[in-house]
């Protein structure tokens, strides 16, 4: 009974310490907050927040060579570049499609590749000396697992 009663004494004190966790002073920025262990949880941003968004966004106008460009905090998220048919069509012609890559997608203005684009006789001399390497490494790599096993 005594062992009982001094583990709930203690246990009680652990789980008080626990959530006597001070999280700070409630935010003023927001609303809807919640002590949440050591910091808050906010429902979103209070209405002088908002007017304060409104002057950002006059003092920095939306970003002219982008689309879908909405205001997060202190900068922008955008969608992506604008195109014009102009500027579409004179990166197409100016910049062609990278010929020692293979697929390959148009980024902007720039593109993005899988990988390298192999050769037939440099593709076979440098796939011939890595699929040795491969090989050496994948019996190397058996033979440790064979010895620390007792096979």
């Amino acid at each position: 009974m005594r062992y009982s009663t001094h583990l709930l004494s203690i246990l009680a004190l652990v789980s008080s310490t626990v959530l006597a966790q001070d999280p700070g002073p409630s935010p003023t920025a927001s609303v809807g907050c919640e002590p949440h262990g050591d910091h808050w949880h906010c429902d979103g941003p209070a209405s002088t927040a908002i007017s304060s968004v409104t002057e950002t966004s006059s003092t920095m106008p939306s970003p002219t060579e982008s689309t879908g460009c909405e205001l997060h905090g202190d900068h922008w998220h955008c969608d992506g570049p604008a195109e014009t048919g102009s500027t579409a069509a004179s990166t197409s012609s100016i910049m062609p499609s990278p010929t020692e890559s293979t697929g390959c997608e148009p980024h902007g203005d720039h593109w993005h590749c899988d990988g390298p684009a192999e050769t037939g006789s440099a593709g076979r001399e440098e796939g011939g000396a890595g699929a040795m390497g491969v090989h050496a490494s994948l019996l190397v790599g058996l033979s440790v697992i064979a010895a620390v096993w007792n096979v």
